[in-house]
């Protein structure tokens, strides 16, 4: 009966008779869902759910008790083999439709979830390959201007500390030169150290 009302809801339903044809039928075709009774042939159904969620294909797959049973310490017997949910005979089918989309639902979600995570670890992992890329690119490149501005203002200092044989006009020249080469220096430097603090603050998670 509930079979034929969740196949009208639009679920694929298969059936098993105990806990044998159930854990088989599970091998065969991976459920999306469980609905588990537990008074039933060897194993019974918290034999069956401990040994479907033993396996990590089905750690995840939801399983929901349908049982007579209705002591707490059953209930609580069912939670504990690895079931979610736990309804208790006599039933009614429109909950147990109700219950079955939720539960299908939630295992959606917790998948898109995983997948999300998964996404944005690779985002992450790609984002530090970029700013690895980008530090070394920052340092290679400030790096091959900073020797030869150095050698640029080294010439220039000897020939302002030798102005005296240079004309007026010369001197200068010479004066701007050294102090737009110390300056292109300074922020080279700068710009390195900048650099490094923020790869320390990247590889540190700061914002």
């Amino acid at each position: 009966m509930l079979a034929g009302a969740l196949q009208q809801s639009g679920f694929e339903v298969e059936t098993a008779e105990g806990g044998t044809q159930a854990l088989a039928a599970a091998e065969r075709n991976p459920p999306d869902l469980v609905l588990l009774d537990v008074d039933m042939p060897q194993p019974d159904g918290y034999e069956t759910c401990r040994r479907l969620k033993a396996q990590a294909r089905f750690a995840n797959t939801p399983i929901i008790f349908l049982s007579g049973l209705s002591a707490v310490a059953d209930k609580m017997a069912g939670f504990a083999a690895g079931g979610v949910d736990f309804v208790t005979k006599p039933f009614d089918i429109e909950e147990v439709k109700v219950r079955v989309s939720t539960h299908l639902e939630l295992e959606s979600l917790r998948r898109a979830a995983e997948q999300h995570s998964r996404e944005l670890a690779a985002s992450l992992s790609k984002l530090h390959e970029l700013e690895h890329f980008r530090h070394d690119l920052v340092h290679m490149v400030a790096h091959d201007m900073r020797s030869p501005l150095m050698a640029v203002s080294g010439y220039l200092e000897l020939l302002d500390l030798d102005n005296a044989r240079l004309g007026e006009d010369h001197r200068e020249f010479v004066a701007q030169a050294l102090d737009g080469a110390r300056t292109l220096v300074r922020l080279i430097d700068a710009m390195l150290d900048t650099d490094r603090l923020g790869k320390e603050r990247f590889l540190q998670g700061g914002p």
